[in-house]
């Protein structure tokens, strides 16, 4: 576990859901045990609900995640909506697919932000073609 430094900032985890296979699929679930698993205290979780349907969240992950139900709006608004929502010094916005393997990635985050003013972001290596964004040899 994290020992607790106040000098590390809340971090808001921001997800976007979306009408798609995933929805149907319940990867949020996945997402969302990816994101309590991590070994950051200090962090909340907003689900950004841009979908017909409501979410449905098993009780065992549920207690403390705020859903905003915001119905038929732009990726970026859906992102602008979250933040409004949000007390964290850092957001992070994930996907309603995304799952976050490394344990300790939020609280790399977390003490890489207190240093530097940077954007993070990830590949989805399933998504793009192999060898796509690899540089060439010279």
């Amino acid at each position: 576990m994290l020992n607790e430094d106040t000098n590390l900032p809340k971090i808001s985890v921001i997800i976007l859901s979306h009408t798609n296979e995933c929805f149907k699929e319940g990867y949020l679930e996945y997402s969302l045990s990816s994101i309590l698993n991590q070994d950051y205290p200090n962090k909340e979780i907003i689900i950004v609900n841009n979908n017909p349907l409501p979410i449905q969240i098993s009780k065992n992950l549920s207690s403390g995640i705020k859903v905003i139900n915001a119905k038929n709006v732009s990726r970026g608004e859906a992102r602008n909506i979250g933040m409004e929502n949000s007390k964290g010094g850092v957001i992070i916005f994930l996907d309603d697919d995304t799952i976050i393997c490394d344990t300790k990635a939020i609280s790399k985050i977390a003490k890489f932000s207190t240093t530097k003013n940077y954007g993070f972001g990830a590949k989805r290596f399933w998504t793009y073609p192999p060898k796509k964004f690899e540089l060439e040899k010279k």
